[in-house]
């Protein structure tokens, strides 16, 4: 501001183009770290989506997991098998066929769930399941295969381990 209460404006021929292009680079800095603080507060805003789906999982695993045991401990006599298998390398989804049982019903349903047993193979891991969660539906073959259909919420790798229960 001039001393007069005028703000003091310069006229046309005392324009420096050098400070002018100074003042528009700068807005343009300022943009642009503007811009890049966006992007950091959406992809914060995305991965609490993320977030929130995982804990919505880690919730039904839970729930699923409560009924199994309540299963298990009733006097229906229920068990289930465990079994490692290995999924392959770079896949979300596949199937598999278990080929050490016999006089199976073929047709009959089987419930099969991924375990947080210890994989030897993963140093003992049991956090597998936290990591890379795998839903799975089975049905019987042929009276010695079980066929398991299997989808990952991610890329997995290797063995993982599941529990099948054959129904009556």
């Amino acid at each position: 501001m001039a001393l007069n209460g005028k703000p003091a404006i310069p006229t046309p021929r005392g324009l420096d183009a050098k400070v002018i292009e100074q003042a528009v680079n700068n807005i343009r800095e300022r943009l642009a770290k503007a811009d890049a603080e966006i992007n950091a507060l959406r992809g914060l805003a995305e991965g609490s989506t993320s977030a929130q789906a995982i804990a919505q999982l880690q919730r039904q695993i839970a729930q699923i997991t409560q009924q199994i045991n309540v299963i298990s401990a009733g006097s229906s006599g229920v068990t289930f098998n465990e079994f490692t298998m290995d999924l392959g390398a770079g896949r979300s989804s596949g199937s598999f066929d278990l080929a050490i049982f016999t006089g199976l019903t073929v047709g009959k349903v089987v419930q099969v769930i991924q375990t947080a047993s210890p994989i030897a193979a993963k140093g003992d891991a049991r956090d597998e399941a936290e990591m890379d969660s795998i839903i799975a539906v089975g049905y019987v073959h042929s009276p010695t295969t079980i066929r398991v259909f299997w989808r990952a919420t991610g890329v997995v790798v290797g063995p993982y381990n599941f529990a099948y229960l054959v129904s009556a």
